[in-house]
């Protein structure tokens, strides 16, 4: 996912785009839907983890833990009057897996 700034540096507008990697759980099918240039709303959260890369060097990454995906654009291969076009939204369902998690598991 892609996120663009415009700010003014020296009397001249600049544009800045960041990139994060989202993940979206159990949600097969929406990669249809998410092609380039696609607007979208995103909700979740940060989520940091640790790895070592082929080089054998330790890295970082930041993901972003998707919670509520909208479709901002709507599906262009839907009827133009189904409500859906304009919206469509997944929502992870959080019940399940944290009250799996009992105080014992928590490892502080």
């Amino acid at each position: 996912m892609a996120t663009s700034r415009r700010f003014k540096r020296n009397d001249e507008w600049v544009e800045e785009t960041d990139w994060h990697n989202c993940v979206l759980w159990r949600n097969e099918g929406v990669h249809q839907y998410l092609t380039k240039g696609k607007r979208i709303h995103v909700e979740g959260h940060l989520q940091q983890s640790s790895y070592v890369d082929k080089d054998d060097n330790n890295r970082k990454k930041v993901e972003v833990i998707v919670e509520k995906l909208i479709l901002l654009d709507g599906d262009p291969n839907r009827n133009a009057s189904d409500p859906d076009v304009t919206r469509a939204a997944v929502e992870k369902d959080y019940a399940t897996t944290s009250s799996s998690i009992s105080d014992d598991a928590v490892p502080f």
